[in-house]
């Protein structure tokens, strides 16, 4: 008999737990925690890494060429 309990106990815990749990709010990954909150910050890097890609190519090819 008090294996059924402890079993019932078990049981009774598990969907305790459970029931918490579902009522939890999903939290979201952390790349898009970030990319939310730092998005602009992220595409004005992302230009300004471009930008100078491209006036280094057009120096060096500039330089070679007159």
């Amino acid at each position: 008999m008090a294996e059924r309990n402890e079993h019932q106990r078990a049981l009774e815990d598990g969907a305790r737990s459970s029931r918490e749990a579902a009522g939890l709010v999903p939290r979201d990954a952390l790349h898009l925690v970030v990319w939310r909150r730092y998005r602009w910050w992220i595409v004005g890097a992302g230009l300004l890494l471009l930008e100078a890609i491209v006036m280094s190519t057009l120096g060096s090819t500039m330089g070679t060429h007159f």
